[in-house]
């Protein structure tokens, strides 16, 4: 593959570039749009290249388990269309990790990749010092801090270009680590400051950790504490540092920083408790909602232990598995039986989408790189000091996959998928000569990519415009280009949910029973393909107010089977109960209404609804 220096260079563009850009006329303006970017970039990597050489981590043998594999996971990619997105991603990521990257790289990331990295944590870190900051003078922001940048900020977390603390975490740690090799290896060290600024040498590497520690996430401070208690294991053992004084010196300079960092963010959290409180009971995912959806992986796997239910798949299966996961865990209060798309632990979410087929590999690749840092521990591996900052800045990432959804994340996997390709290029890749009917193989499946990347971008501009012009006054206009849109395997899902909450409150509010009727198809769909317990809600109200009352019935049990916990479940069923009785029996509909004796009416209908009209039933205000 091509090595000018040029093409190298778009490499750390294509990286950083993934994590800030934005898509606002397309409709998934945040992930779709950072996936179909990252695919046109590799895609335009490989047409640029036009000599026949390439380099792969692989070799001939290992190579047919990868073949033998693909079919099979290909298999689970007609499950749901979005195991074929997921497969077809993963395709990408690998042939970036495998070929493009240890092709441009074959000794890994240079000098270049990680001083770029490292202004852009400068950069992102003093957007954190302005959320942070914003957060406490103005409170919660109404829209975004800075338009196509950074998102809206709802706690004192610093959540970052992200708009997740966890996530932003992550990222954050990862440039910690690059910041510490850097300084012990890098042409950082020899920056000479004299004076007045040399205190200021260290300033970036303590505004990089400080705003590390104000994200407040636990999963990142446990990452960190491994990582760095790792680091220093190796150098009291004397695995690493042995030869040079001051470069340890300067470790346990770095050490004290990141110290100084976390006891100002402490100090922080505790003179702004006021704060603190409040913004942390407002963000991440309750550690009961954590329980609930590890227990829901591990049944999906057990139904499905040997091809999973495909990728991506494990939002479709949560809400069949919810209930019998809470059933199973039995502490798990129903409050927390919530639904996310993510089962906020990889490892185990890969388990139940692709079964033993998917684990096994990782497994193993998980097991090799746990064998190479105890190698580092214990003094049987030897390798260059680049090699090993490569495995450890993949160890956050496998430490953070327990806890969140990292490898979910387009711009995050896009760097993982880079460190990864980066550390892989430097186990000796095997070089490859092309033939020339290879070669134009090889263009030809890069045009076809660009035709397909482009297919789906002009879908992702369709559906932003519909979703855009939701909002107007007459939602007749729209449902048109709605059923249109919706036929597309690609568009189904997505705008099923983004667009049936809204039909739902046109129709109520203006009393449509036409588009109430049109739409009703679409409702009994999502509830097919999902069944979460709000799209059963959704159906129950929209078939109560089309006058059907048995069926509304059937939705709202559902829904309440789902999740017992919701008051405006039970009270919807009441409400369907009280019509049926007034109408059974004759009597008004006042008399079914709950009251302690002697006493007026205590019942109250939700978000003010009044009595209902008996002659003209329609629970409106629902």
């Amino acid at each position: 593959m091509c090595h000018l220096p040029k093409i190298k260079h778009f490499i750390p563009a294509t990286v950083i570039a993934s994590q800030l850009l934005l898509f606002p006329l397309f409709f998934g303006f945040n992930h779709p749009a950072k996936f179909l970017f990252f695919s046109f970039c590799v895609a335009a990597i490989i047409l640029s290249c036009k000599n026949q050489e390439f380099r792969s981590v692989c070799s001939k043998r290992y190579l047919w388990p990868v073949f033998l594999l693909l079919p099979v996971v290909c298999l689970n990619a007609f499950y749901f269309p979005a195991a074929l997105k997921a497969v077809a991603l993963l395709c990408i990521f690998l042939l970036y990790a495998l070929i493009v990257v240890p092709s441009l790289f074959p000794r890994g990331m240079d000098a270049f990749f990680f001083k770029a990295f490292l202004v852009f944590i400068q950069l992102v870190s003093a957007l954190g010092l302005y959320e942070y900051v914003s957060f406490l003078l103005n409170g919660k922001s109404s829209g975004m801090l800075i338009p196509y940048l950074l998102p809206k900020n709802q706690s004192i977390r610093i959540a970052g270009i992200y708009g997740q603390s966890n996530l932003f975490a992550l990222l954050l740690l990862v440039g910690v680590l690059i910041f510490i090799y850097f300084s012990l290896h890098g042409d950082y060290r020899s920056l000479k400051t004299s004076g007045f600024f040399k205190p200021l040498r260290c300033l970036p590497f303590f505004v990089v950790s400080l705003v590390f520690f104000l994200t407040g996430s636990r999963a990142g401070l446990l990452a960190f504490i491994l990582s760095v208690s790792f680091l220093l294991l190796l150098v009291v053992r004397k695995r690493y540092l042995t030869a040079n004084s001051k470069q340890r010196l300067l470790f346990f300079k770095l050490l004290f920083v990141a110290g100084l960092a976390f006891a100002m963010a402490q100090a922080l959290n505790y003179y702004l408790e006021g704060f603190a409180p409040r913004g942390l009971s407002t963000t991440g995912i309750n550690a009961d909602a954590r329980f609930l959806f590890w227990a829901a992986s591990v049944l999906i796997f057990l139904d499905h232990p040997l091809f999973g239910v495909g990728l991506d798949n494990f939002q479709f299966f949560l809400p069949k598995y919810a209930l019998a996961a809470h059933d199973l865990l039995g502490f798990v209060p129903y409050e927390a039986m919530g639904y996310a798309k993510w089962s906020h632990n990889e490892f185990l979410q890969l388990l139940c989408e692709g079964g033993l087929v998917v684990a096994l590999p990782i497994a193993i690749f998980i097991g090799v790189y746990l064998y190479r840092l105890y190698g580092f521990l214990n003094g049987t591996v030897h390798c260059t000091s680049r090699v090993m900052f490569g495995h450890f800045l993949l160890f956050p990432f496998l430490i953070m996959s327990m806890f969140s959804w990292p490898l979910r994340h387009p711009a995050l996997l896009v760097l993982f998928f880079t460190l990864l390709g980066s550390l892989l290029a430097q186990y000796f890749p095997r070089r490859y000569t092309l033939s020339a009917a290879g070669h134009r193989f090889l263009q030809v499946g890069a045009l076809v990519m660009l035709v397909v990347i482009v297919s789906v971008g002009l879908q992702e501009l369709r559906m932003g415009r519909f979703s855009q012009g939701l909002g107007h006054d007459n939602p007749m206009l729209g449902v048109t280009e709605f059923e249109t849109l919706v036929q597309h395997p690609y568009a189904e899902h997505t705008l099923l949910l983004r667009a049936t909450p809204f039909y739902l409150e046109a129709a109520i509010q203006n009393n449509d029973v036409e588009l109430a009727e049109m739409v009703l198809p679409y409702f009994t769909s999502l509830v097919e393909l999902q069944g979460a317990h709000w799209q059963w809600f959704n159906l129950a109200r929209l078939y109560e107010f089309l006058g059907f009352e048995a069926k509304a019935e059937h939705a709202v049990k559902q829904a309440i089977e789902l999740q017992p916990a919701k008051e405006s479940y039970w009270t919807f069923l009441h409400v369907l109960n009280m019509y049926k009785a007034s109408r059974e029996t004759g009597r008004p509909l006042n008399d079914f209404i709950p009251r302690p004796p002697g006493e007026s009416s205590q019942f109250k209908f939700p978000d003010g609804m009044g009595i209902p009209d008996v002659e003209n039933k329609t629970v409106k205000d629902f």
